[in-house]
């Protein structure tokens, strides 16, 4: 799995990305993946950072828990154990599509889908890298 380091200015922490592609058969698997990975982001970012509450206080599933910032880690470490719950369903093989399809709406109802780039995000989107 490659992992590339960036340094950035002002003495900030380094920042690392480790990339790695994922060999599915199917468009909903695909988006399923996408889910859970966007969500594992949103965790490994900071879940305690200022900019992840207010991304996630959009949500209604969020803003209707009462001080769901406080734990926060733990919120996120949830959804995403639910979210690889579904991604497993979605991609067994013995899963028929409209079933896969079923589970990915349900899904995306209970657990939303976040917006990696969230306010005030000071590292440049991968399209502005150079490699």
């Amino acid at each position: 799995m490659p992992i590339k380091r960036y340094f950035l200015p002002d003495n900030s922490p380094s920042h690392f990305h480790v990339t790695e592609e994922f060999e599915v058969y199917d468009g909903t698997t695909a988006l399923a993946v996408d889910h859970l990975l966007n969500h594992l982001k949103v965790l490994l970012a900071g879940g305690g950072s200022q900019d992840v509450v207010e991304c996630m206080a959009e949500h209604p599933r969020y803003a209707k828990q009462q001080d769901f910032e406080k734990n926060l880690d733990s919120v996120l470490l949830q959804d995403c154990i639910v979210l690889l719950q579904y991604t497993a369903k979605i991609s067994d093989f013995s899963t028929k599509q409209e079933q896969r399809d079923a589970l990915l709406e349900e899904m995306r109802v209970k657990i939303p889908f976040f917006d990696y780039r969230y306010p005030k995000d000071s590292f440049p989107p991968e399209a502005e890298q150079s490699n």
